[in-house]
């Protein structure tokens, strides 16, 4: 049995439970810790019973614990995708054994890590995802072995504490003599390989001096350097150089409402967009990081708007409150330039706060996602009328060609609806089904069409030639590549059949 993190920084990551026993709690001695509100030292703890089944149990907690939103008092069954609620922090069971379908991508966390990143540029905000199925491990102490001979290397540590204390002065030769006599006694009845480790011990430790005079040495001058630049940068009135980051946008927001979890996120970042929805109760699942990048015009607007709703300058101190409901959070982090807030609340007493969120709203709408955030009720709705009128005009477009369009239009409504379930029901494989033959259906009408125009064109068939191109004309959308294409060619052939008339 494995728990998932549904919010906060560690979202998506999976904890794999112990049979023995996992307790969580505010305290370092439980095996899970989470220091969040509503979360008491001892909170709760799961076990396996030996029938195999996972049971969680309350310890007594202050605010007890929630298991699919409803307070538990004796100990609860955890079934396969079932909440567990423990304070502010929310878990999905999964057990391991069974399949499941695939899980959202978990949320992003800030890092001040400009690695990785599109732009090749240094910036204080860049949204990472946290992907790592459990913390990293400290990486452990290596020691490098010596490249010298064992004895040698010895010899060398047995010199360096003696050169040290006095005992050996490598740069006085002025000594008594009968300290050198000592000495030379002593060399005399040292062997050559002795006397080859003395060497490479002082060599060493000569060394060391040197690199370490020669470090001490840079250091002194970067820092003159450092002092010069900056007394010469105040004295010409130049101003440092400043990080200018791109426009970064992250967007979270979660409620509970009954038994209903709704969780929603959108990320901007390096001019791509990329949203997550999870709604476990109600089979919604959505996931998608759109590939081209977000138009200019666009962007520009959407940190306009941010800009002159007051957001940057609203501050988290002054928000009273704003983190005691935990039925309900929502949070909005922007930067850009040299601008940089992220601010959080439960509930609507920030004006500012809610306008900023309005006009992340109408950033959605620029690209037909504003379906994510209507009910589920809503949604199926619409599906279902789309899916109706798409298959009534696909059964009809032999009467009238037209009507392929039509169907096109409805069928892709309804599949973009019935993609936000997980899984998707057997109505919205119809819609998906049904959108991908009625695609194929006209793309082969254009090959054919366009054809048959190029071979009236070279028998100066122009009459004929036309005529396709207006039937091709009434198939199309108006506002198409491919209708356009035929209006420039219907536009040719007239020319040149006005042409051929005057010749005869």
């Amino acid at each position: 049995m494995k728990l998932i993190y549904l919010n906060g920084v560690l979202s998506g990551t999976a904890y794999e439970l112990a049979p023995s026993g996992t307790r969580i709690g505010r305290e370092t001695q439980n095996d899970i810790q989470l220091l969040l509100n509503g979360v008491s030292r001892y909170h709760a703890e799961i076990k396996r019973r030996p029938d195999g089944k996972w049971y969680v149990t309350d310890l007594g907690s202050t605010n007890g614990t929630l298991l699919n939103n409803n307070l538990i008092s004796v100990p609860a069954e955890l079934e396969n995708g079932c909440i567990l609620s423990i304070g502010d922090q929310l878990f999905r069971c999964i057990d391991g054994d069974t399949p499941q379908s695939p899980q959202p991508k978990p949320l992003f966390k800030p890092s001040i890590s400009p690695a990785d990143s599109q732009l090749g540029q240094q910036s204080p905000f860049v949204f990472r995802p946290s992907v790592s199925e459990s913390a990293p491990q400290p990486p452990q102490s290596v020691r490098t072995p010596s490249r010298e001979h064992p004895a040698a290397q010895q010899e060398a540590e047995d010199i360096v504490p003696q050169v040290l204390t006095g005992q050996i002065n490598l740069f006085n030769n002025k000594t008594d003599k009968k300290k050198k006599g000592d000495k030379a006694d002593s060399r005399q009845n040292l062997s050559d390989s002795d006397k080859h480790k003395k060497r490479i011990g002082n060599l060493l430790f000569v060394l060391a001096v040197v690199v370490v005079a020669f470090i001490v040495l840079l250091v002194f001058l970067s820092l003159n350097v450092a002092e010069s630049n900056s007394e010469s940068s105040t004295q010409t009135g130049t101003q440092p150089v400043k990080i200018v980051n791109p426009l970064v946008v992250y967007y979270e927001k979660y409620a509970i409402q009954d038994t209903t979890i709704f969780r929603f996120t959108l990320r901007v970042e390096n001019k791509r967009l990329e949203i997550t929805l999870d709604e476990p109760m109600s089979n919604r699942r959505y996931y998608e990081l759109f590939q081209q990048d977000i138009d200019k015009e666009i962007l520009d607007d959407f940190q306009k708007n941010l800009d002159e709703s007051g957001f940057m300058n609203l501050h988290q101190d002054a928000l009273v409150g704003t983190t005691q409901d935990r039925k309900e959070y929502r949070r909005i982090l922007v930067g850009y330039g040299s601008k940089f807030n992220d601010i959080s609340v439960s509930n609507d007493i920030s004006e500012t706060f809610n306008k900023a969120e309005s006009i992340i709203e109408d950033f959605l709408q620029e690209f037909n996602l504003d379906i994510v955030s209507q009910s589920v009720e809503s949604l199926l709705s619409v599906a279902e009328t789309s899916l109706y009128v798409a298959e009534e005009a696909i059964q009809n477009v032999d009467i009238d060609p037209a009507n392929l369009p039509k169907a096109i239009s409805n069928f892709r409504i309804a599949a973009q609806r019935y993609k936000l379930f997980d899984p998707i029901p057997e109505k919205g494989k119809r819609a998906i089904d049904g959108l991908a033959k009625a695609e194929e259906r006209l793309e082969t009408i254009r090959k054919e069409g366009l054809q048959t125009v190029r071979l009236y064109n070279e028998r100066n068939e122009f009459d004929k030639a036309i005529e396709e191109c207006n039937r091709l004309m009434k198939i199309f959308p108006v506002d198409s590549d491919t209708y356009r294409k035929i209006r420039e060619t219907k536009i040719n052939l007239e020319r040149k059949q006005e042409s051929a008339r005057r010749k005869n």
